[in-house]
């Protein structure tokens, strides 16, 4: 048996051979996504599902070696994914300046491709409007800080029917060993749907001032696990204050508990506005 090390023109060309196939493979993937894409059209379906790419995510960095970093996994598949959706008719995403206008846009190519057409504005409210008009399929906006001085989340909660915007997946997907958490959420028309490890937004009205101790304290004797709460005093309706909070686990819109906190707090009312595959962070 000849145990000799290959020489480097050698596993240049099974390099080679390997890229081949992987370009066979992509054409064959391309080609099973146009035919999605054709039962889609007949069936009204959704082009763009996040809870499927997250499961999807999962799955391969689940049988990843460390040979290949989890990062390029993750980048080389929003790639092939972004490709899948151009295929399918596209998306268009509005976003805005998140921390700068160079990350906002970093942002948005980096969760729907470079290919994606992207549309920049101004203003998270800007966002919203783009999305609920039906001018962008999809939204990118910051994460909600209790020092927002214009949050966009209460212009989503509330509403029901075609005018329904909700929060459908958070960006990065992968976070980083040294920390951090999701920059940004994406808010798309219609319902989020289950990844299997989701975080959930929850938005209460009331008619009083409560603190985010409180609001948390109640969540928490409810069954709920917060991690993160804001709240707003709405100046266009006097004595409306909104408390945002954001929770593990997928929670249906008539999950019992809503009810529980909506009473014990009290509240006058407890709105679902949306949810997003849980991070996955890099370890090791």
């Amino acid at each position: 048996m000849n145990d000799a090390p290959q020489s480097l023109d050698a596993l240049r060309r099974e390099i080679d051979t390997v890229d081949d196939a992987l370009h066979d493979l992509l054409m064959r993937r391309s080609a099973l996504v146009a035919d999605i894409g054709a039962l889609k059209k007949g069936e009204q379906a959704a082009v763009f599902r996040p809870s499927r790419e997250a499961a999807l995510l999962r799955r391969l960095l689940a049988r990843n070696n460390q040979k290949l970093p989890a990062s390029a996994v993750v980048r080389i598949w929003r790639e092939v994914i972004g490709a899948s959706t151009l295929i399918q008719g596209g998306l268009t995403v509005a976003y805005c300046p998140i921390g700068d206008v160079v990350t906002g846009d970093r942002l948005a190519r980096g969760r729907f491709g470079a290919g994606a057409k992207v549309v920049p504005v101004a203003t998270p409210a800007q966002v919203v409007t783009a999305v609920t008009s039906g001018e962008a399929s999809v939204g990118v906006v910051p994460v909600p800080r209790q020092d927002d001085t214009a949050p966009w989340w209460p212009s989503i909660y509330g509403r029901v029917g075609d005018a329904a915007v909700q929060v459908v997946a958070g960006v990065p997907f992968l976070l980083s060993e040294e920390g951090g958490d999701v920059s940004a959420l994406v808010i798309a028309r219609g319902a989020a749907e289950p990844s299997s490890d989701d975080r959930s937004l929850l938005v209460f009205e009331c008619s009083e001032p409560f603190s985010r101790d409180r609001i948390r304290a109640v969540l928490s004797e409810n069954g709920f696990d917060p991690s993160h709460t804001v709240s707003y005093d709405d100046p266009g309706g006097p004595g409306t204050h909104l408390h945002l909070a954001d929770v593990a686990g997928f929670v249906a819109p008539g999950d019992p508990r809503l009810t529980s906190v909506r009473m014990a707090l009290p509240a006058v009312a407890a709105w679902h506005v949306g949810a997003y595959a849980a991070p996955i962070a890099i370890t090791g």
